[in-house]
């Protein structure tokens, strides 16, 4: 009986999900030659969740409970133009969207004469992390990185993989049988891991830090400021934002916790500059539905005196990745329950914003790094390369599938190391981690320029 009963409550959920987010199916496709697209974000916040099309182009989207006919869903990939397509055009069975070039981006390409450029970005495996992670903190010493903690679950939606690999020709029963082992474990990390970019080769430090992911790390002589993001209760079944500052001394390798922190949010932006860390931005909760809700509160910790201030407002509420580039701090997109494509710059000196410039499309988990006059933006399968002097954005293409990693520039080259990688709505850790020669850009083909 209790058998029976489970899998009349299976049923029952899944026609549920169906009544309510019933997947539309379709596939994307290049108006010109009727080519399927890959990679095309598509994103609303009329959807259960933002995504992107596989190699054949296809997609399948979840409506939310509560939407209007007239919300759009976003169709947006480089060198094509962002359509937008309301949500009462789209019809059962599989939907045709068609992208069309964007023919004056591509007419401000320029490239060399005398000779082929390669079309993508070349790149070199290097060592795999012990622990495979993501959403973890991270910072570049000298020779060594330190990735702090992270996120090593791996998440399987079944259900969802299900609902969009079939609804053809199976049963609801065969859909619950294939979507029943539920493969998810979840697993946050108390480790010190650190690569040695010279011998290429990991350690772990031999102390561990409170399980936390989404968090920030910043150096401030010869220690690491350990803030923000969340963790579990005990039980494991609730996330709690941390409240407490690690402090890791690294020439006696030892923790003091600082209980006072004013800004406990996840995926907050932080930087430090001159004997102050400012931190900004995040999400402070979630609801039993799953939204975020998110913060504009600026906070500032003056390393000299141990106190906290208010510092301010952002000009958005945001989750958001940012770089500090001279005394000016760079934020790059962001989340506040949709993906962003806003580039903005606060003025260190003067506590001033300033709109930048928009990116080519909104990006899902960004990751940035500062290299001379430039800020190299990663996200899955692109390169995005902003040049504040030529006032350019550049566009290149990789073919790595990995996502949010720790990125960082040094002897001329970039660092890519750990992160995620998705197949279908299963997300996993991936610890495989790459490097990339500067001058590799010099020799690869720019697919899409913007000039600001």
């Amino acid at each position: 009986m209790p058998y029976l009963f489970r899998i009349f409550l299976l049923v029952s959920l899944f026609i549920n999900t169906l009544s309510y987010s019933q997947g539309i199916a379709g596939i994307v496709k290049d108006s010109e030659n009727g080519e399927p697209l890959e990679g095309v974000h598509i994103f609303s916040t009329a959807i259960t969740f933002n995504t992107v099309s596989d190699k054949n182009g296809h997609f399948t989207i979840y409506p939310e409970k509560k939407n209007s006919r007239n919300d759009s869903i976003s169709f947006s990939s480089v060198g094509y133009q962002t359509r937008h397509i309301k949500l009462s055009d789209f019809v059962k069975g599989l939907n045709e969207i068609f992208l069309t070039p964007s023919i004056d981006e591509l007419e401000e390409v320029t490239l060399q004469p005398y000779r082929i450029l390669q079309k993508k970005i070349k790149f070199t495996e290097i060592a795999s992390m012990p622990h495979g992670a993501y959403s973890f903190g991270s910072v570049h010493i000298g020779n060594s990185v330190y990735i702090i903690g992270g996120d090593a679950s791996r998440d399987e939606e079944n259900i969802k993989n299900e609902m969009g690999r079939v609804l053809q020709d199976r049963s609801i029963f065969d859909i619950l049988n294939d979507a029943l082992p539920d493969m998810s474990w979840w697993e946050y990390l108390e480790v010190i891991q650190v690569y040695d970019l010279i011998h290429d080769r990991w350690d772990i430090l031999p102390i561990k830090i409170k399980k936390r992911v989404d968090h920030n790390v910043i150096h401030h002589n010869e220690k690491l400021y350990i803030l923000g993001g969340k963790t579990h209760n005990r039980a494991g079944n609730k996330e709690l934002l941390s409240h407490e500052v690690e402090v890791l001394d690294l020439a006696t390798q030892t923790i003091k916790l600082d209980p006072v922190n004013p800004h406990q949010a996840a995926g907050a932006a932080a930087v430090a500059y001159n004997e102050d860390l400012l931190v900004m931005g995040g999400s402070i909760r979630r609801n039993d539905m799953g939204l975020k809700t998110y913060t504009d509160d600026i906070h500032l910790f003056n390393f000299k005196s141990g106190l906290w201030f208010n510092a301010g407002k952002m000009p958005v509420k945001k989750e958001t990745k940012g770089v500090r580039m001279g005394s000016r701090f760079f934020l790059i997109g962001g989340n506040n329950r949709s993906w962003l494509s806003n580039i903005e710059a606060l003025d260190l000196l003067t506590g001033k914003w300033e709109h930048i410039v928009e990116l080519p499309h909104a990006i899902i988990d960004p990751v940035v790094v500062a290299h001379e006059e430039s800020i190299f933006i990663y996200e899955r399968r692109k390169f995005h390369v902003l040049d504040t002097h030529s006032r350019e954005i550049k566009t290149y293409r990789i073919d790595l599938d990995v996502e949010a990693p720790a990125f960082y520039t040094w002897s001329n080259q970039l660092f890519l190391l750990g992160g995620y990688e998705m197949d279908g709505h299963t997300k996993k850790p991936h610890a495989q981690s790459y490097k990339v020669d500067l001058t590799e850009f010099d020799k690869t083909e720019v697919s899409n320029l913007i000039s600001f």
